[in-house]
């Protein structure tokens, strides 16, 4: 007997299974990285399907085709999604760009708010857990506070931290 390429295989076994068993399946936490798969699996799904997603994992980094950032529309489809308590966003390098392999940052932007698609969370009243990563900026600090490679103090990487943990 073959083995199945995926432990949902059991949802074709007929209608009847499929419609109870699915369910359980969007309960999950889903984890996407990139909001290109989100959009596209959002827009394969059914309404019902939609409303059963109650928590999502989304990591992205500032990808944008002809000015139109991909997160803003993927977080947008979020609307749709009438279940979903629970949204965690990684991004990468948002809020620092790393200039070379040492602790020199420079700040991309100003303030979490300012992070392409997280004025759109504003908008998602229902969610009760949202969270917010910026992961380059994770390991300025993280290199900030090693002791042995301990540089001088980087006050705008501390501010960044301290404003994310506020935020979220």
């Amino acid at each position: 007997m073959p083995v199945p390429h995926s432990a949902l295989a059991i949802l074709g076994t007929n209608h009847e299974i499929y419609n109870e068993a699915s369910s359980m399946f969007y309960e999950n936490d889903l984890v996407f990285s990139y909001p290109a798969h989100l959009q596209a699996f959002a827009l394969s799904l059914e309404s019902d399907r939609l409303y059963a997603i109650r928590s999502l994992t989304l990591f992205h980094k500032d990808h944008n085709e002809g000015g139109i950032h991909t997160v803003d529309i993927t977080l947008k489809l979020l609307r749709r999604m009438r279940g979903l308590s629970k949204l965690h966003l990684l991004v990468e390098n948002h809020l620092t760009k790393r200039m070379q392999r040492s602790l020199n940052t420079r700040l991309a932007v100003t303030t979490p708010a300012e992070i392409h698609g997280v004025s759109i969370l504003f908008s998602l009243r229902r969610l009760t857990d949202i969270r917010v990563r910026d992961l380059g900026l994770e390991d300025c600090y993280a290199e900030l506070t090693v002791p042995r490679f301990r540089g001088p103090p980087n006050e705008d990487v501390e501010h960044k931290v301290q404003m994310l943990k506020h935020f979220n």
